[in-house]
This record gives structure tokens, sequence and C-alpha cells, in this order.
């Protein structure tokens, strides 16, 4: 069973931009958005996944399709002992490509295939080879109030309203960061 963690924090307070420090050569990163990571050098270290005389290649690949990345996990998992991190960045934007996807779809029973994909989807990297580490990447929100927060990961509609960083996997690190131009943000990791 591999190690799950989940990587969480509001907008611009750099979970995406932390990648920097893992090792390129042991990390691959499926980006959940047709975004370029700040990252110097993001180009040269990570590179777009292709199959070259039937194996894959590539540390780096764009989708929002929970059976494309699926079968990626699987197959990193089985044939890229190399790697060591798999980073699903921006995750949550599965939830909300699906709602606009299904938007003419009537009826509550698209919202449960919804769930249950972005469920199977866990229990996939749950099943991953032992050393094995995936990181989910997503952003939160505050259902509380500034005094008494209650945070969440973002997800679409209340169908997750159940779910809390804690209640995904206990190994939560959440970045409440300072957005500036500066090189250091400031940023605090802690447990929500």
């Amino acid at each position: 069973m591999s190690n799950i963690i989940g990587l969480v924090g509001l907008s611009n307070s750099g979970k995406s931009t932390s990648l920097k420090y893992l090792n390129p050569e042991e990390t691959f990163i499926v980006s959940c958005t047709n975004k370029q990571l700040q990252i110097p050098g993001f180009r040269k270290k990570y590179v777009k996944v292709s199959v070259e005389d039937g194996k894959l290649k590539g540390n780096w690949l764009i989708s929002n399709s929970y059976s494309q990345i699926e079968k990626i996990l699987k197959a990193v998992s089985k044939t890229r002992p190399e790697i060591k991190v798999i980073c699903l960045d921006d995750c949550n934007y599965l939830l909300s490509n699906e709602t606009f996807q299904n938007a003419l779809v009537k009826g509550y029973e698209k919202f449960s295939v919804m769930s249950k994909n972005y469920y199977d989807l866990i229990q996939t990297c749950q099943e991953l080879r032992d050393n094995l580490t995936v990181v989910f990447i997503s952003h939160i929100e505050n259902f509380g109030t500034d005094i008494d927060p209650e945070y969440r990961m973002w997800t679409t509609g209340k169908y997750f309203a159940c779910i809390t960083p804690n209640s995904v996997n206990p190994k939560i690190i959440t970045i409440m960061g300072i957005p500036s131009q500066a090189e250091n943000n400031i940023i605090i990791f802690g447990r929500v």
C-alpha cells in the first residue's frame, strides 16, 4: 500500500511551487489543469509523458481524465521503480471539469458518479506499490469563520461536505501563505 499525503492550502499559498524541492528524477507530476508549474527549468526537468518502444517515458502528464490518470498511475507503479513520488497537482479540478462536462445531464445520479470517480482514484492510489508516495495537492476553503475556521478540501457541490483534510488521510500538510513578489514567501506549515 502506498503512502498518501495531502498537500492543501488556499490559492497562491505555494502548494505547487513547493514541488521545486523534489528530485525530478524520482518525481512524476500529474497536472489536472493545463498549467505549467512555476518551477525554474520546469520543462527541462519534467518531460511530457510518451510511450517509446512500449515503455513509459517522461515524468509529466497533463490530464483531467480519471481513467487516463489511473492507467498512468498503475503503469508508473509497475514499470518505473526510480519514481518515488507521484504528485496529483490541483486534483480538486477533476471534480470541476467533470461538473462542467455533465452540466446538461439532468438528475442527481451524475453527482454520485462524480463522487465515485474521485473515490476510485483515491483507492487506486492506495493500491500502488509500497515504496511510492502519492501527494494529493488541493485547494481548501473555510466553511467556518475567521475566528473559528473550519477548513475543507475544495470540492464541487455539497456531496463532499464530509471531506475535511484530516478525514481523507491523517498525513496532511497545510500551507497558509502570504503571496508576495519576493522569492521567499512567508509559508507556515501546520495542521488544520
